[in-house]
């Protein structure tokens, strides 16, 4: 008996140190895959940004800071509400202006020139 007693004992040990090692597991898995998931909607924020600097370019092409910023914000915020991702005003504003910092970096004095010509 005392064979059979502790074979149970060491399959309910092995049991539970499996069941632990799944658990273990599938926090990792979920961890990542909560990653990936804020990373993809930071993309798409970050697109989205892109966009609605362009759109404020080509659509209000005589408006000038702080307004022609309204609308680009105003059209992101309807984007996103469209596609259903929460965004706050400040990741707007952030965003925006990351989308504008990386415009003027990519273009340089280009963006400049094209600016200076519409005043």
């Amino acid at each position: 008996m005392q064979t059979y007693e502790l074979l149970q004992a060491l399959a309910g040990a092995f049991g539970a140190f499996l069941a632990i090692l799944i658990i273990v597991y599938l926090y990792h898995v979920l961890g990542i895959e909560k990653m990936r998931a804020i990373n993809q909607e930071l993309s798409t924020k970050k697109e989205i940004a892109k966009l609605a600097v362009q759109y404020a370019e080509q659509a209000w092409k005589k408006l000038r800071g702080p307004e022609k910023y309204g609308k680009a914000a105003e059209w992101m915020a309807s984007q996103c509400q469209r596609l259903r991702i929460n965004v706050t005003d400040q990741e707007i504003k952030g965003l925006i202006e990351a989308a504008l910092r990386g415009f003027k970096d990519q273009f340089g004095n280009s963006w400049a020139d094209v600016i200076n010509k519409k005043e």
